[in-house]
């Protein structure tokens, strides 16, 4: 409850979850894991359901955010449809966790331990994603995806993509 200064009303507010949850980090986080905290710390929070998506909004860093901000405003004030956006987005994103692997460099003030765990993260997702189980899928995978980067187009259009 606050009261608003020009009339003297009390008026409910909705709870301010952002000292409950954390923001989320793409680079270190499941979003489906960090969703279901974020959906039991709002429960707790006691925040309406027509509030939930715009908490959520302010949680998250400014690449999703302007995911969002793609689709229509009934679509962005709806928390179900932020979440499949989301989740859609991280399911469909394997070959988004092999380029971050690949291409991750690290951090001048980060520390080698950092790095390694980051490396670490985007190669387990990218396993995952693929569903890769065994050593002689992880094998071809690695193999494969070293030949794409070094053939022609046409060659992997052709060749490696059958």
């Amino acid at each position: 409850m606050r009261i608003e200064p020009t009339t003297g009303e009390k008026v409910k507010s909705s709870p301010n979850v952002h000292h409950l949850k954390q923001k989320f980090h793409p680079n270190v986080g499941d979003i489906s894991l960090y969703l279901t905290l974020f959906e039991r710390q709002i429960k707790r929070g006691k925040v309406p359901e027509e509030m939930w998506a715009s908490h959520l909004i302010g949680l998250l860093p400014n690449d999703m955010n302007q995911l969002i901000a793609r689709e229509p405003e009934e679509v962005t004030e709806d928390y179900e449809q932020i979440k499949q956006i989301l989740m859609k987005w991280y399911e469909l994103s394997a070959e988004m966790f092999s380029q971050m692997f690949i291409k991750h460099s690290k951090n001048a003030e980060g520390t080698w331990k950092d790095f390694m765990y980051q490396i670490r993260t985007y190669l387990q997702e990218w396993i995952k994603g693929l569903e890769v189980e065994t050593f002689e899928q992880l094998r071809d995978l690695i193999s494969t995806d070293k030949i794409k980067c070094r053939v022609p187009t046409e060659v992997k259009e052709n060749f490696i993509d059958e």
